[in-house]
């Protein structure tokens, strides 16, 4: 009797839980990347794709919020150390000098348009 009861009290959030749980035990990973592949298509129709990059900034205006420049300093940092640990130091080197070349590509053609 008293597991009646308590299942009565379940909030919607622990019954959420519940039936999360019990659906992984019996669905694998691509049934999720499936239905939420379906979900996405589904909502791309109905509100378009300008919903998506609303919906990103009323995010990053959250998240900045929430940090503050002190907190995107330390995310910065973070990402540094492990962009450093899987690809090593060589890996800001190469890409310092592909924007290096990148700009100065852009310069050249600016000249030879202002010629």
């Amino acid at each position: 009797m008293a597991d009646k009861n308590q299942e009565e009290q379940m909030t919607t959030v622990d019954a959420g839980r519940k039936g999360g749980k019990q659906t992984a035990k019996t669905h694998p990973r691509e049934f999720y990347q499936s239905i939420g592949k379906q979900g996405g298509t589904v909502t791309k129709k109905e509100y378009g794709s300008d919903f998506y990059k609303k919906i990103g900034e009323k995010g990053g205006q959250s998240r900045k919020t929430m940090l503050g420049k002190q907190g995107y300093k330390e995310l910065g940092r973070k990402g540094g150390n492990t962009t450093k640990e899987h690809l090593g130091p060589s890996h800001y080197s190469r890409i310092g000098k592909l924007g290096g070349q990148a700009r100065s590509s852009r310069k050249e053609s600016q000249r030879g348009k202002n010629d």
